[in-house]
C-alpha cells in the first residue's frame, strides 16, 4: 500500500519533506518550503509521475492545513509531474491557489 509520510524539518530551506513509501521501499520524495505566506514546492523526485503528483498533493494539503492559500513550484526537472496539476506560469514562475491545485484536472 502506498503511503505519503510527512516529516517536519523546520529549517530555513525545508519546512517539511514527504516520502512516498510502499512498505519499506522509498518511491519518491518532495520538499516544501513555507516562506512569505506561500507554499513553495522546492523539490520533487519520483520515478513515476503519478507518485510525484501524489507527493506534491500531500505537500499542498499540508500547506493548506497550515493556513496557506497560494503555492509556487520552484522544483527543477519536475515538468512531467507539474503538468499533472493546475499550475499556471506567471512572470516566469509556476503558481496557483492551493484549492485549485488540489482540485485536479478532471473535466478540463
Amino acid at each position: 500500500m502506498l503511503f505519503f509520510r510527512p516529516t517536519v524539518i523546520g529549517d530555513e530551506t525545508v519546512t517539511a519533506r514527504f516520502d512516498a513509501l510502499d512498505g519499506d521501499d522509498l518511491l519518491g520524495t518532495c520538499t516544501l518550503l513555507i516562506h512569505d505566506g506561500v507554499a513553495d514546492v522546492t523539490g520533487v523526485c519520483a520515478g513515476d509521475p503519478e507518485i510525484g503528483e501524489g507527493l506534491v498533493r500531500a505537500a499542498l494539503n499540508y500547506a493548506g492545513n497550515q493556513g496557506l492559500y497560494m503555492a509556487v513550484c520552484t522544483a527543477k526537472d519536475a515538468d512531467a509531474i507539474v503538468s499533472r496539476l493546475r499550475f499556471e506560469e506567471k512572470d516566469g514562475r509556476l503558481v496557483n491557489d492551493i484549492p485549485s491545485l488540489l482540485m485536479g484536472l478532471c473535466g478540463s
